[in-house]
């Protein structure tokens, strides 16, 4: 076929194809004739024609395609005068046409000549590096230069794919290592070269005022020499000028541009010790300076500069870059961040409490970022340098902090504080460490605080704080308000972890004025008879109420977090103030729940309901968190018969406020706040008295009779939770004899008895198990049932034997009657779900106190139950939640066989299920969950029951010896397959898990070794995990695979080279002979790990190369049809 006439049939193809009028059908059959074509082996030449004579881009884009094509996998069978041609073609065109080019065409070029380096680099191109150096330096060509060089940074320094072999790989690392240093200087040049033209100073400014400056700069005050020989630093010399620079023009821009992409890149790869100088970091820091430029006709350009700029800086920073000569580079890199910071927050006239509305976001993220590193990695190695001004530095950062307009910015300052703090922490908390060490910080840091304090409040910052959403709810389960303020009130608490009485002072005197005003909404409460109302006007008092609830609930919040600081070691000398505090906060849940001010009607009930209810649940949680202070106030007063009034006078003031809440009439928040109250108090400060309370036994008269069903299910359970644990934990500092432990195992007895009551009474219905509408109208109690139990035997988990048992006792009717209902509910695989997870709990939670017997019989009836047929044709259903259930039973077995003891009289009945039943049922579908539940329950059963397999101890270490008996083969053999499926299949997650029981079974039990894995399983695994590195379908997984792989090769590295290899490389089909030898003779013999898994990743880089080279262009002569 003539080049006219293939030109005309390509361009009428491509027309067709990227019209609206075609059908995929049409589409999809010229895609193949354009496939077809590509592959043919002489199609270059007519590309380069097209290129020459077209001006249809999509012809252009697909020439050009193809052409890539050529270069990298056609070249070695080009023959140098072919070479030739195509490289002075796609130079010499370029260079014509570079200028009228799209920016996507020119790339693309510029691509294809790398990738003609990339294979023939310095050998056949020995030009390359030159022509693209020679390109740069010249100003007319310097932009095409650039976009050239950081092409050849990314296809060179570490080419991407398998189509570069790996000897060339590591020829291409060493070339471009060589040339790293004369790349990073001409980029550092030309960056040079632009920012010299463009520096000039303004009309100098006034200076700014003593309190906004940054840095005194007198002689003394940094600059001075020091004894210990320290390089001083010098803080910028331009507190009197407005430093600024003229705009670049727009081509300059894109040089400026390009050329920090490109050194952003080589950072990535460059070594640093010699590309990464201090003269680099000037030229560098300039352009990021003119990110901080406010002149609105050029703020997006320079945000973009700015940006770009930060990027190599970051680059810089992530890295963790630590020169040799450390000093010099760290003093220069906190002259510049310093400088950085002056010019964001006080550049020209601009005033210090405006925000950053005039600055690029992107700019200013990246500058957040630079600070977070350095604070984090850098910011510990200056901070004992006397000539480090760390409070200017600080404060500088705090008006950056307040200058933000955004809240997620904001935070992410947060985030800088506190990885600042945690350092500080943890310096703190070193034995034998100096506090004079954080003194340093202590006005900043108490200073910050305050502010941060300020902020959350809207008494004080009202505008704002109206603006952060609080009802929208993120992934996070949190709404914006939510988390703003949690992360406001964690910097607190960590400021206050090393400044305590800083921050009580600040926040103390605040909760008392915020508190006595809650209490005076009393005085305005009326009632008409029939509803109470708050009688205050709709405009001013409404917003000073509103301010006042939510700044106190933020108050409490933050008394919450430092509830840590009056225990421990602090309790007895904070015993003063704590208890204090704790009186206050049991006055206002106190007030809360006796008001009940959700109740009230007010002018603007959408607001203020939601306000009383978030302070009131905040009240209650304030004392929870307390209740581990008051465990060890109870502890005290019962070994030292002290203050024993005082706690019970706190514990019944915490009762009496949270049991009138528990009713289905309250709002939710309130409710679950005063459940977690009881449950902390029941379980934490576990005070013997608690149920001597009139409120709490009528609380659990409700509960026995069933009255509490009402409550949202997590109260509801919650508040069993509460109630078992105050009938079954034991009473700290009462020996065991006055436990009364026959009492409460009567109470428990009768509060489960009333809850289940439903449940147990089941076969009292009449016909109950064969009417189908009866049923139905059970299922939700016995769900509601079967969860209440779970958590209630979850809860309790680690408790005490005489715990356990109490509990043991009070369920056992229930267990009966669970298992009686498991055949009833066979089909329906929500409670199926439930029933599994209250059997999977019991025997997590109280195996001892099941005993044989009941184990056994309830896992008998299970698995009987459980067929291959009822679960294929219910439990697996796709959306169905069955899955769940053939989970949890897995789970109940791998239990079984982890303690089944040495006569093992589980082990065959669940070898047969678990084989026979569970495993064909999922082999071929998608249920990772079950998958990895089947195979820890084999993995647990090979791991713990070895000898069930291999019972001679003797044998068992004689890894080489031939006659080792193996009892149960084919079970073992099966078990052994089934996990050699896994590995056939796409799932990573079973993958991997797999693969760490075979090392973990190596480990321990010689797996490898054995010689029934030798001779029948060893080469089938190799198999799979050498193809699994060839296709690349786990590879993620690359460094466990390799490791595997060499831990079965170990054991006979002769079998390994000698038969695996060559073996292997004959069943790759599309393989010559030449090219299978050359993998064997480039695969060196080594046995120890690094060499191994070295030479695995090389040698299934090339065959993947090998095998693309092969399954490409035909020979022949060029149609298009």
């Amino acid at each position: 076929m003539d080049r006219v006439s293939a030109l005309r049939q390509l361009e009428a193809l491509l027309t067709r194809f990227f019209s609206n009028e075609s059908t995929n059908e049409e589409k999809l059959e010229i895609n193949k004739i354009l496939e077809s074509f590509g592959r043919q082996q002489e199609v270059w030449k007519y590309c380069t024609y097209f290129l020459q004579q077209s001006v249809n881009p999509h012809v252009l884009m697909y020439s050009l395609n193809v052409l890539e094509n050529t270069v990298t996998r056609l070249w070695p069978s080009l023959d140098s005068g072919e070479k030739g041609d195509l490289k002075c073609f796609l130079m010499d065109h370029l260079l014509l046409h570079y200028a009228s080019l799209p920016a996507y065409l020119s790339n693309k070029f510029i691509k294809i000549i790398v990738l003609v380096g990339r294979v023939a680099w310095p050998h056949e191109y020995p030009e390359f590096f030159d022509q693209m150096m020679q390109l740069c330096r010249s100003t007319s060509t310097n932009m095409f230069g650039l976009t050239f060089l950081l092409i050849a940074s990314e296809e060179l320094a570490a080419p991407r794919g398998d189509m570069v072999p790996t000897a060339r790989r590591q020829e291409l690392a060493g070339l471009m290592a060589h040339q790293s240093g004369p790349i990073t200087s001409l980029v550092v040049e030309i960056l040079d070269s632009y920012a010299e033209k463009q520096r000039h100073k303004l009309t100098p400014t006034p200076p700014p005022s003593p309190c906004n400056s940054p840095v005194k700069t007198t002689p003394n005050a940094y600059c001075s020499s020091n004894e210990q020989g320290l390089i001083p630093f010098c803080p910028p010399q331009r507190p009197s000028y407005a430093i600024s620079y003229s705009p670049l023009d727009k081509k300059s821009e894109e040089v400026c541009n390009m050329a920090l992409k490109c050194l952003s890149h080589l950072f990535t790869w460059v070594p640093m010790a010699t590309c990464v100088t201090l003269p680099t970091l000037d030229t560098v820091f300039h352009f990021a300076h003119l990110g901080c430029n406010s002149a609105s006709d050029i703020t997006e350009r320079s945000g973009s500069i700015g940006s770009l700029a930060m990027d190599c800086i970051n680059e810089l920073m992530v890295k963790n870059y630590v020169p040799r000569e450390l000093e010099p580079f760290l003093m220069k890199l906190f002259e510049k961040s310093f400088d950085l910071l002056q010019r964001l927050v006080g550049a020209g006239q601009t005033p210090v409490t405006s925000s950053f509305s005039h600055l690029d976001d992107r700019f200013l993220a990246k500058c957040s970022d630079f600070f977070y590193w350095f604070v984090s990695s850098h910011l510990k190695r200056l901070e004992n340098n006397p000539n480090f001004p760390v409070t200017e530095f600080l404060e500088l950062f705090c008006k950056y902090t307040f200058k933000q307009a955004e809240v997620d910015s904001f935070c992410v300052c947060l985030d800088i504080w506190g990885a600042l703090l945690d350092h500080l922490v943890t310096n703190v908390e070193v034995p034998g460490s100096q506090t004079h060490h954080c003194e340093q910080y202590r006005s900043t840091l108490v200073s910050m605080a305050s502010s941060v304090l300020e902020k959350i409040q809207f008494n004080c910052n009202i505008d704002e704080l109206r603006e952060i959403d609080d009802d929208t709810i993120d992934d996070d389960n949190e709404t914006e308000w939510q988390s703003f303020l949690r992360q406001c009130v964690e910097f607190i608490g960590k400021v206050a972890q090393l400044f305590p009485s800083d921050i009580f002072q600040k926040v103390l005197p605040l909760l008392e004025s915020y508190s006595q005003f809650y209490f005076s909404l009393e005085q305005l409460i009326t009632s008409d008879g029939r509803r109470r109302h708050l009688a205050i006007s709709e405009s001013t008092d409404c917003e000073k109420v509103h301010a006042v609830l939510k700044d106190l609930t933020s108050l409490l919040q933050i008394m919450g977090r430092l509830a840590d600081h009056f225990t421990g070691d602090n309790f007895e000398k904070q015993l003063t103030n704590a208890l204090m505090l704790v009186n206050q906060f049991s006055l206002i849940a106190k007030y809360s729940t006796e008001s009940m001010l959700f109740n009230v009607s007010t002018p603007i009930p959408e607001v203020l309901e939601h306000d009383f209810i978030i302070l009131h649940a905040q009240a209650l949680g304030t004392l929870q968190a307390y209740t581990h202070w008051l465990s060890q106030l109870y502890l005290t007063s019962a070994r030292q018969h002290s203050t024993e009034d005082t706690v019970a006078r706190l514990v019944g003031t915490m009762v009496e406020s949270a049991t009138p809440l528990i009713a289905g009439d309250v709002p939710e928040k309130v409710v679950l706040a005063a459940c977690q109250l009881l449950l902390s108090l029941a379980s934490t400060v576990r005070p013997m008295f608690l149920t001597s309370f009139t409120c709490v036994q009528r609380l659990m008269e409700k509960a026995t009779s069933g009255q509490l069903a009402s409550l949202p299910i997590r109260a509801y359970t919650m508040i069993y939770k509460a109630l078992c644990s105050l009938l079954v934990l034991p009473w700290p500092q009462i020996s065991n004899p006055e436990q009364q432990w026959e009492a409460r195992t009567g109470e428990i007895t009768r509060l489960i008895a009333g809850a289940t009551k439903p449940l147990r009474e089941l076969q009292l219905l009449p016909r109950w198990s064969t009417n189908v509408e009866l049923q139905e109208q059970v299922k939700p109690d016995i769900k509601r049932i079967l969860n209440l139990l779970e958590d209630v035997v979850s809860s309790l988990a680690d408790q005490q034997s005489k715990s356990k048992t109490a509990l043991f006792r009070a369920i056992s009717p229930c267990i009966d009657a669970a298992i009686t209902v498991f055949p009833v509910y066979l089909h329906d695989a929500v409670i199926l779900d439930s029933l599994m997870g209250f059997f999977l709990t019991l025997f997590v939670a109280l195996k001892a106190q099941l005993g044989l017997a009941l184990t056994e019989r309830t896992t008998h009836t299970i698995m009987l139950l459980l067929t291959r047929e009822q679960m294929e044709g219910t439990l697996l259903q796709e959306g169905s939640t069955g899955s769940k259930v053939i989970e949890k039973f897995l789970k109940i077995l791998q239990l079984l066989i982890d303690n089944s003891g040495q006569d093992r009289p589980f082990l065959p009945s669940i070898i047969s299920f678990a084989m026979n039943q569970i495993y064909p049922s999922i082999a071929e579908r998608s249920v990772p969950d079950i998958k990895l539940a089947l195979y820890q329950l084999l993995f647990h059963l090979l791991l713990n029951n070895w000898r069930y397999f291999y019972p001679s101890t003797v044998l068992a270490h004689m890894d080489t010896d031939d006659s080792e008996t193996i009892e149960h083969e084919q079970e073992f053999s099966s078990i052994m397959q089934s996990i050699g499926q896994s590995l056939m299949q796409n799932d990573v997650s079973v993958f991997k898990e797999n693969l760490e029981h075979l090392q973990q079974l190596n480990s321990k039990h010689h797996l490898y070794s054995k010689f029934q894995f030798r001779t029948t399983l060893l080469y089938p695994f190799l198999n799979l995990l050498m193809q699994s590195l060839v296709q690349r379908s786990h590879d993620i997984l690359q460094d466990e695979i390799c490791q595997c792989l060499y831990s079965m090769a170990s054991v006979d590295f002769s079998f390994y080279y000698g038969h695996f290899l060559p073996k292997f490389l004959e069943t790759i089909e599309g393989l010559t002979e030449e090219q299978q030898a050359t993998l064997i003779l480039n695969y060196r013999l080594v046995e120890d790990t690094p060499s191994f898994v070295q030479n695995v990743c090389q040698f299934t880089s090339d065959l993947r190369y090998f095998l693309i080279l092969n399954t490409t262009n035909s020979s022949g002569s060029v149609m298009l049809s």
